[in-house]
């Protein structure tokens, strides 16, 4: 009996293997581990942060110490996002790949696959449209390298964030931004 039910548990378990049910919760690597600038699972990537994936099966992915938001095409290619890779804060209006961000951390994606990023050294919050890959500031004002708090009821843009992180959107495509160094949760409402 016991070596009936060793069998059957065998055959069941390599029936399910055949058929791909049982690589439930696998884990693999789709970017990083390498020294390979365009091949993402050979690219060097230190301390990535923050991935996100949009509707086409492109994953995003935040590396703070290069400044930079690389994206994971469906098809397994490594390119750069958003950032130059100098520190700094320029490019509003302009092309993503070339505007400056000062160490990203938080990434979040609308339902229309706009990117949005939190900036931990400049204070802000910026977007990428989907369809233009053109990068805005839609959070945070003032001098980007000075937190401080402050513009509740007023403009996005008028408003002061200090080192915000962790970012969401949620499906009315409200923002929610984690003003770490101010200590707490800001929403921008879409409607406003």
């Amino acid at each position: 009996m016991r070596r009936t039910l060793s069998l059957f548990v065998v055959v069941s378990l390599a029936v399910l293997r055949a058929t791909g049910q049982v690589d439930v919760n696998t884990i693999n690597t789709i970017a990083g581990g390498g020294a390979q600038p365009n091949l993402a699972t050979s690219a060097y990537l230190p301390q990535p942060t923050s991935a996100v994936r949009d509707s086409a099966g492109n994953t995003y992915f935040a590396v703070p110490a290069l400044n930079t938001v690389f994206v994971v095409n469906a098809s397994g290619a490594l390119s750069v996002y958003a950032g130059t890779g100098i520190a700094g804060f320029s490019g509003d209006g302009g092309a993503a790949s070339q505007a400056q961000l000062n160490f990203p951390t938080g990434l979040a994606i609308d339902q229309g696959n706009n990117l949005f990023i939190s900036e931990l050294n400049n204070n802000r919050i910026r977007r990428i449209d989907a369809l233009t890959q053109k990068i805005t500031t839609v959070a945070g004002s003032e001098d980007p390298y000075f937190g401080a708090y402050g513009g509740d009821g007023g403009a996005a843009t008028n408003a002061r964030l200090s080192s915000p992180t962790g970012i969401a959107v949620d499906s009315n495509g409200n923002l929610f931004i984690a003003d770490t160094g101010n200590a707490v949760i800001r929403r921008v409402d879409a409607a406003t």
